[in-house]
């Protein structure tokens, strides 16, 4: 479980001034319709509950915060840190309780107490070393079903959180829960059929769902696949995992960017890259590829696609590193493209296994040779990716990047160090 998301926390914060003028022309416009529109409706609820939750992502995170007013954080105690953490939640807390006051019970009122509790906890265990504590966070949905024990809503809400706990086969279950509820709401049954997929891969991947149920699974998502990006990945990566391979237009970009080398070339000869990936892909069918041939700098399309290169290369490894290399340059572009914002555990995490993967084919500790400046090997990049996620995970994730830090560190020593390249 990775702490990626964040929040706002107090009005002096640099952050918080950035979200609070991104979205003062459109709390005006609100404030001045609802002088005429003074009655609490559905609609009401819904509109004030998105303006949190979008001032808050703008935001950041509460350990974002604390570290951005904080220049010395990083040196603080811990007890200090475990203080301002606990006291910019508050704040946050302080705020969902004089909105709840205005608008009533809601599932977006739950929803985004359960998000308030699940970011605080997560920051505390980042920051005290200690185990993830989501005690708190079940309290508050169990409450929520109880209030609302059939709003469809309510039971994706359920579902995601589960998800978010790596309860895959649980999680697929309420998912499918959701989209038979939904049946009034296509966007909410369509979120919850790609859901229900996402988790039944994770799950198939280790092992603990049949194949019959993924299958029927990415027949549902499968409806929703020409028209939105979120079915179009989950998709993809379900036929992967059935099929243990890419089909031939994923397999053709992979080789190209790889023999570009580097997301900043890929950038800049992308219109003539774009010519030769569509030639060389023809008419086939791959929803991903044709939306990155137009769309190359999506952010959550260059996690997708790397995540994809790597998963492959490990259910089926080539004789060459194109798909590694591809991970690596699309994963990388990530840095390029939103900086900071997207240095999440998860991202570190497979430029790790890409780095590893190829390490272990190769059985030498500089096989790709990533870093340009030859200052590192691969296998010693690889232990820095996998160190960088082990201090911004908690819960089994954490344990999961701990297991493929430990493999890293056992071949390294077997493999030895390498001679820096010349030049």
């Amino acid at each position: 479980m990775t702490r990626e998301g964040d929040n706002a926390v107090d009005s002096d914060l640099p952050a918080h001034r950035s979200a609070e003028s991104q979205l003062a022309p459109i709390k005006r416009a609100y404030r001045r319709w609802r002088k005429t529109n003074t009655r609490v409706t559905p609609l009401i609820v819904e509109i004030e509950y998105r303006l949190v939750r979008t001032e808050w992502a703008i935001s950041g995170s509460l350990l974002r915060q604390a570290r951005m007013a904080d220049e010395w954080w990083l040196n603080r105690p811990i007890p200090r840190k475990v203080a301002v953490l606990e006291q910019l939640g508050e704040v946050r807390r302080r705020r969902l309780v004089a909105l709840a006051r205005r608008c009533g019970d809601s599932v977006e009122a739950v929803e985004r107490e359960a998000h308030n509790e699940l970011q605080l906890q997560t920051a505390l265990a980042i920051v005290a070393r200690t185990p993830l504590d989501l005690r708190p966070v079940d309290e508050i949905l169990t409450r929520g079903r109880r209030a609302f024990p059939s709003n469809p809503r309510m039971a994706y809400l359920l579902a995601a959180h589960q998800r978010h706990r790596r309860q895959f086969t649980t999680a697929a279950k309420a998912y499918v829960d959701a989209y038979r509820l939904a049946l009034g709401d296509p966007l909410l049954r369509m979120r919850a059929a790609v859901g229900a997929c996402e988790s039944l891969s994770q799950a198939y991947a280790v092992g603990e769902c049949a194949r019959d149920e993924l299958v029927v699974a990415a027949a549902r998502a499968g409806l929703h696949e020409s028209t939105d990006f979120s079915a179009s990945i989950v998709c993809a990566l379900a036929r992967l995992e059935l099929h243990g391979t890419l089909s031939e237009g994923y397999g053709k970009l992979a080789d190209t960017i790889a023999r570009v080398g580097s997301f900043s070339r890929l950038a800049t000869d992308m219109h003539a890259i774009r010519g030769e990936i569509s030639t060389a892909v023809g008419p086939e069918t791959a929803p991903l590829v044709d939306r990155f041939l137009h769309d190359f700098t999506d952010v959550g399309l260059l996690v997708a696609l790397g995540a994809m290169f790597v998963r492959s290369h490990t259910l089926s490894p080539s004789e060459g590193l194109e798909r590694l290399t591809a991970a690596l340059v699309l994963l990388d572009g990530v840095r390029i493209m939103a900086g900071t914002v997207w240095n999440v555990p998860s991202v570190n995490f497979q430029q790790g296994r890409a780095l590893l993967a190829a390490c272990q084919q190769f059985q030498t500790p500089n096989p790709i040779g990533w870093d340009k400046d030859g200052e590192r090997s691969d296998i010693d990049l690889a232990l820095a990716k996998f160190q960088s996620a082990v201090d911004l995970s908690v819960d089994s994730f954490h344990e999961i990047v701990l297991g493929f830090m430990r493999e890293t560190g056992e071949l390294r020593q077997k493999l030895g160090r390498p001679t820096p390249p010349a030049g």
